[in-house]
């Protein structure tokens, strides 16, 4: 399973979920109207929270605002995985909610709090780590899912 496109995944999950509750099948047009809500939701809550990330940091600090962050996904995570025990959707959704407002906030968090207490002859080259790291860990992660990628496919064939 490809871990950054868990199309399949989410979609087998729902038609199940919804199948078991009302005993008949998503539409393809429901389940995919279904599906890009969900996956839309962490995205559109990470653009809301980078706007809201300059209140938030001021109003709580950047130490204690980072730690709400990171509670937020934990919380977004116990979501998530409840919703596949319990065959809740709605798990699923509320836990990809939390884990864009993590995701936003963290983006822009980090950053601001690495500019704050790192020496300033070496400010920069810590903020730019910041950003290839993310980068990599992303980059590495499609690379090492990208065999599942093809084992699934040929065996979804």
């Amino acid at each position: 399973m490809n871990c950054f496109s868990p199309t399949q995944v989410i979609e087998e999950f729902f038609n199940q979920t919804l199948k078991e509750r009302f005993k008949e099948p998503m539409s393809l047009h429901a389940l995919t109207m279904l599906w890009s809500f969900t996956v839309s939701t962490l995205a559109l809550r990470a653009t809301v929270s980078v706007l809201t990330v300059g209140i938030v940091a001021d109003h709580y600090g950047r130490r204690n605002s980072i730690l709400i962050a990171n509670s937020l996904s934990l919380m977004a995570v116990a979501f998530m995985s409840i919703s596949k025990i319990a065959g809740s959707l709605e798990a699923l959704i509320v836990g990809r909610f939390l884990i864009g407002l993590f995701c936003g906030l963290n983006m822009t968090l980090i950053p601001l709090y690495i500019q704050e207490v790192s020496p300033t002859r070496v400010r920069g080259a810590f903020s730019t780590m910041n950003q290839l790291s993310q980068t990599v860990g992303i980059f590495a992660g499609q690379v090492k899912s990208w065999p599942w990628t093809r084992i699934t496919t040929i065996i979804s064939t």
